[in-house]
């Protein structure tokens, strides 16, 4: 889903079909249907940050960079957002913020839309290198791709377009959002998938997500270091608690995981669910830092 200088998405809440400290899975073809599930492994907070930075959600970027600063043993990962990710000339405010969340200790991956392969490769790729030639390799570690295809129709162009990225910028990490479950040419298409974007409840919610069950069950039996979710319409601090849980169990395997209170309703359109930080976004790094620690789960405030 698309939303002004904000988007985020391939299929909504779809289960079905259609780095800079972070290593690319070391499973890049599935294996065969009898090999055992991966172990789950630490999480790492993958944040939509598409907020711009002017006096009100400037108090965003600096949360941020506080838990960043505060929690290092929680991996973050910002996604950086100008004008949808095509721009030429660097802004400076979006600049300060960057630096000062990098040098926190946070990663930062710049946004790219491919339209569903719709766009040319040529143009992506320029969207890819306005990044590090405008905030630099330095501040940008990888690009997420988004509006990522999920079938193999386009799988050709995507494979074509992270050999092209990694041929230019090996180091960079590709974050792919198809929103949804992939076929599994896709694990030579990114480091990392978005394997479900949506609500946390409900009809197709994350509440219900398993990986196992759509695309011949090849994401159970892939790292969960290279599966992302990012779910949205979760109300409570107790209730997000469950979606981290959930995400950290062997039947999601979602290494990466972002949960936020903002709502986005698919069928009407209404909603933006990454314009904010969530309300409890203190409370989620608390989760995901304790959860990885083998702690009890912090209390809600």
């Amino acid at each position: 889903m698309t939303f002004l200088l904000t988007a985020c998405g391939g299929g909504e809440g779809s289960h079905d079909q259609a780095s800079g400290g972070v290593q690319p899975p070391e499973v890049t073809t599935p294996p065969d249907g009898g090999t055992p599930a991966p172990a789950p492994e630490p999480q790492r907070i993958l944040v939509p940050a598409y907020f711009y930075p002017d006096k009100v959600k400037i108090a965003d970027w600096q949360a941020l960079t506080e838990s960043a600063a505060s929690a290092p043993r929680v991996e973050i990962t910002a996604i950086l957002n100008p004008n949808n990710g095509v721009f030429s000339q660097q802004d400076a405010n979006i600049a300060r913020v960057a630096t000062d969340f990098v040098n926190a200790g946070g990663k930062m991956v710049g946004y790219v839309n491919s339209r569903y392969g719709r766009r040319a490769t040529t143009e992506v790729l320029a969207n890819v290198q306005a990044y590090l030639q405008h905030y630099g390799e330095h501040i940008v570690h990888g690009v997420f791709i988004d509006e990522m295809a999920n079938d193999d129709k386009r799988l050709a162009y995507y494979q074509d377009l992270y050999r092209r990225i990694k041929s230019l910028h090996p180091q960079l990490l590709v974050i792919g959002n198809p929103g949804s479950t992939p076929t599994s040419g896709y694990a030579q298409a990114a480091d990392v998938l978005t394997t479900f974007e949506g609500k946390g409840f409900g009809e197709k919610g994350y509440d219900s997500y398993d990986p196992g069950q759509h695309a011949g069950g090849w994401l159970a039996r892939w790292p969960a270091s290279a599966q992302a979710a990012l779910v949205h319409n979760v109300s409570s601090c107790a209730s997000m608690q469950a979606m981290v849980k959930r995400s950290a169990s062997r039947s999601s395997l979602s290494g990466w995981i972002y949960v936020t209170d903002l709502e986005y309703e698919p069928s009407s359109g209404v909603g933006n669910p990454w314009a904010t930080l969530p309300s409890y976004w203190p409370a989620l790094v608390d989760t995901v830092r304790s959860l990885g620690n083998g702690l009890p789960l912090p209390g809600c405030r």
